[in-house]
């Protein structure tokens, strides 16, 4: 999809590609989304929100820019600087009287808000939006949000926000191993003291280079550790993450990061799959 949008302005899911106008149109940039797996759209110029959907109700969501993609907490998205927004669809901008919204966060008191007292909005089409940023006093660390109705959990769901998590491997992408072992490199950036602990069962496929840089064989899926930093009170949190690499697929219908012989006869369909950062260069 592509939208015009005045400049300065921020896209929920964040632009695939995004370039400024030019003469009379210079105040006004274009950007292209990638509307697959999206049912929901928002864009914000100031204090104005404007939100696009595909489905007639939306069900709870959460929704921020500022999503790490190919890292998670467990089962969980982590979100960078803040709390991400919650998105739902209700019947009557009346209901909203009627909807609570609780947040759990280990070692503090649970907090829960009447949604008509929140910072929030009800949109065209019934779409409400709520800020969820400054609800708690912590900055980082796992949460669990709960939608409520009349006292009824309608949706929960956890995710972590760690502030200015960075991660950066030493390709883009990595290809597929043909007779020689590649080793690929990952470094964990952050303006906090932070240091990587490798899980103790992928000690053989790992090697710690520095407290923040671990080495790894290419062939693996993922990288699984826990990330210790170094804030006030220190923080640790469990992650897996997904190593970009080419692979394609064996016999025995797993893929694979490494290439090996096959009878012609046993070819059938050559497929690969790319990683998401190949996809979108």
């Amino acid at each position: 999809m592509y939208i015009i949008t005045p400049v300065g302005s921020s896209v929920d899911p964040v632009e695939v590609v995004r370039e400024q106008l030019s003469d009379y149109w210079s105040d006004y940039e274009y950007r292209y989304i990638d509307l697959e797996n999206v049912d929901v759209v928002v864009v914000k110029t100031g204090e104005d929100i404007s939100i696009y959907k595909r489905l007639a109700q939306l069900q709870p969501m959460l929704l921020s820019q500022n999503a790490l993609h190919g890292i998670t907490a467990g089962h969980s998205m982590i979100y960078q600087e803040q709390l991400p927004s919650l998105l739902f669809s209700i019947n009557h901008p009346e209901e909203i009287q009627f909807y609570g919204l609780r947040i759990d966060v280990p070692g503090q008191e649970t907090v829960f808000k009447p949604l008509n007292e929140l910072k929030g909005i009800v949109g065209k089409d019934n779409v409400v939006y709520v800020f969820l940023a400054g609800l708690v006093e912590k900055k980082y660390g796992l949460y669990k949000v709960t939608l409520e109705k009349r006292g009824n959990i309608l949706w929960s769901e956890r995710c972590a926000v760690i502030p200015d998590l960075k991660f950066i491997f030493d390709q883009q992408a990595y290809k597929l191993q043909d007779n020689f072992k590649e080793m690929g490199k990952l470094k964990f950036c952050s303006v906090y003291k932070c240091e990587f602990i490798p899980d103790s069962m992928a000690s053989a496929l790992l090697r710690m280079i520095s407290p923040n840089i671990v080495e790894f064989d290419t062939r693996q899926n993922d990288i699984q550790g826990s990330l210790v930093f170094h804030f006030e009170q220190k923080f640790t949190i469990d992650v897996n993450i997904q190593i970009p690499v080419i692979r394609c697929p064996h016999l025995n219908a797993n893929w694979k990061a490494e290439t090996e012989e096959i009878w012609h006869e046993d070819l059938g369909d050559i497929a690969v799959t790319i990683p998401i950062v190949v996809k979108k260069l």
